[in-house]
């Protein structure tokens, strides 16, 4: 039996996602030296093509392992995210 509601379906996507997201969290183990990388790139806006919006890539670890911590937009010349 499926069950066809979309509240059903996203309470359903939601928590496999939450179990996958814990597995990874703690399977992950920093190791004692790492390494911080980050880059700016402007890039289009997910909502309009047209308009270019800067993102921080960061990404932290080491030659074998890397992990990625987060693309967010931010604001030219500020320190608004």
């Amino acid at each position: 039996m499926v069950a066809a509601s979309y509240t059903t379906a996203d309470r359903s996507r939601r928590k496999v996602v939450g179990e996958i997201t814990s597995k990874i969290q703690d399977d992950w183990v920093l190791a004692k030296l790492c390494t911080l990388h980050w880059d700016g790139k402007m890039t289009s806006t997910l909502t309009n093509h047209r308009v270019t919006e800067g993102r921080l890539t960061a990404i932290v670890g080491e030659a074998i392992q890397l992990k990625l911590l987060g693309v967010p937009s931010y604001f030219k010349a500020t320190d608004q995210i």
